[in-house]
């Protein structure tokens, strides 16, 4: 709920950045998202600390967050993000492990959604690849729409 709070409401959002150490990866990506939804000046290098993060939804969440702030260091988490595979791996009871294709859809769709808001050249390559290479429909379709953006 803080994340969407409106532009400018006078919060101690550094103070919110003392959740990005914590222990619980839900309240590290909620703090990522406030913090990345209002653009606080200076988050990003804390948010970008995250990206080596053992655990796959705080590194993803930091590396679509850092789109709002146009950071390279998101970069290679972002290539990692898009070319997940779809079909999922199992173990040796057939159990998924990790995440399965509507999660990786949604993970992809994220980070395109991302960039629709707040578009950056640097990534062209990669969304041109995305937008030719993805087995997904919604996903390569998503990628077509974020280089339309990108040439106007």
């Amino acid at each position: 709920a803080i994340g969407n709070m409106p532009m400018g409401t006078a919060v101690d959002w550094h103070g919110l950045e003392n959740f990005l150490a914590s222990s619980d990866p839900g309240l590290q990506q909620a703090a990522i998202f406030a913090l990345s939804q209002h653009q606080i000046k200076g988050s990003d290098k804390k948010i970008a600390g995250l990206l080596s993060s053992p655990e796959k939804t705080v590194r993803y969440a930091a590396a679509i967050a850092l789109i709002n702030y146009q950071n390279p260091d998101a970069v290679e988490v972002l290539k990692e993000i898009f070319a997940l595979d779809y079909e999922p791996k199992k173990d040796e009871q057939n159990k998924i492990i990790g995440f399965n294709s509507a999660q990786i859809e949604t993970i992809k769709l994220n980070a395109l959604t991302a960039l629709q808001k707040k578009p950056w050249t640097l990534l062209d390559q990669l969304i041109k690849d995305v937008a030719i290479n993805d087995k997904n429909v919604k996903i390569s379709t998503k990628a077509k729409e974020v280089l339309n953006l990108l040439k106007n």
